[in-house]
């Protein structure tokens, strides 16, 4: 069984086979050569069964079809196309620049995600502690103050009695949705669009990989029609996928699919305007190219930009709940505390 590929390996793969490219050595045997390198075994053992399809008399485009997690669709039709060696060389350097972009975008996607991430569970951890094991406790012991008991105390005290009484219910239900979702990902990427800040980050990265495959397809002389439907297999994000198929199968040329987009809701007025002028692949082409190289650049920013504003909203409200509970469960001893 083939092991995942770390997106440094891929990126260092591509940058060498354009390198290869670059000296007049054939795509093929580039590819090939990797089964002689001792540096990265995972990309070894792939170019060996690649080598080994060739020479079996299998084309160029079917065995890199057979490795995704490598070569994507968009990749092997370019570098299955009769584009020149240089356009390939071109080519392969930006799929190289994106799979580093892609490893730096995950680790502070990591990086922003941990701390926060961290300080939940503990949240989590602490709220059930509490509501399970120390709020019964004082609920007891509340029940002999022969008083009513303030409204927010009321409030708690039933959230564990619910905790409590209804413990198998809660977790069989955390379950199902989880399983709901794992096989419902389109709606999770749906909700996840709505939510402010994350919806921004998904939906810029459709666009960055939508508008970086669309380029590259054009590049190679592909038909508009064709372009599309292979820029759209490119995208990830199931939810924006649909939106986006909805629009390939509507596109016959270049006018409907400037119509068809205006009304999906993805794109920006950046892009939209851009487009306007547009009448022929190459226009396509020029405009889809600067939206990726803007949006490359701007992805990053916005994950760097956003990291501390999340870090404050966690702390805030780790520190509203927690405070909340201890105020609520302590409020009944500091009234009888003034009544004496």
């Amino acid at each position: 069984m083939l092991r995942r590929l770390n997106p440094n390996e891929i990126s260092d793969f591509y940058s060498q086979i354009a390198i290869m490219l670059t000296s007049g050595v054939p795509l093929s045997e580039a590819i090939s050569s990797f089964c002689d390198q001792r540096d990265s075994r995972k990309i070894r053992n792939r170019a060996c069964l690649i080598k080994k399809k060739l020479a079996s008399g299998l084309p160029l485009e079917k065995c890199l079809e057979e490795y995704p997690e490598l070569f994507n669709s968009v990749l092997v039709k370019v570098l299955a196309s009769n584009i020149s060696d240089e356009d390939k060389k071109q080519v392969l350097i930006k799929f190289s620049e994106k799979a580093a972009r892609f490893q730096k975008a995950r680790g502070k996607v990591k990086e922003i995600l941990y701390y926060p991430g961290f300080v939940l569970c503990v949240l989590l951890f602490v709220l059930f502690v509490l509501l399970v094991f120390v709020i019964p406790v004082f609920s007891e012991m509340f029940a002999n103050f022969g008083s009513s008991l303030p409204y927010p105390t009321l409030l708690v005290i039933s959230a564990s009695d619910m905790m409590v009484g209804n413990f198998f219910y809660i977790v069989s239900l955390f379950a199902a949705l989880a399983v709901f979702f794992r096989f419902n990902k389109k709606l999770l990427f749906k909700i996840i669009s709505l939510i402010p800040f994350f919806g921004i980050i998904v939906k810029q990265n459709t666009i960055l990989t939508f508008s970086e495959s669309l380029s590259l397809m054009l590049l190679t002389r592909t038909s508009f029609v064709e372009s599309l439907q292979s820029a759209v297999q490119s995208v990830t994000n199931p939810y924006y996928r649909d939106v986006l198929l909805g629009i390939a199968d509507k596109t016959s040329d270049i006018v409907t699919f400037k119509k068809e987009i205006i009304g999906c809701g993805l794109f920006p007025p950046m892009v939209l305007k851009s487009l306007e002028t547009s009448k022929q692949s190459e226009d396509v082409y020029l405009i889809m190219e600067a939206v990726s190289a803007y949006y490359s650049k701007s992805f990053v920013h916005q994950l760097e930009n956003k990291s501390e504003r999340i870090e404050s909203f966690v702390i805030l409200f780790t520190g509203i709940i927690v405070g909340s509970l201890i105020i609520s469960m302590y409020l009944p001893i500091f009234m009888m505390a003034g009544s004496i």
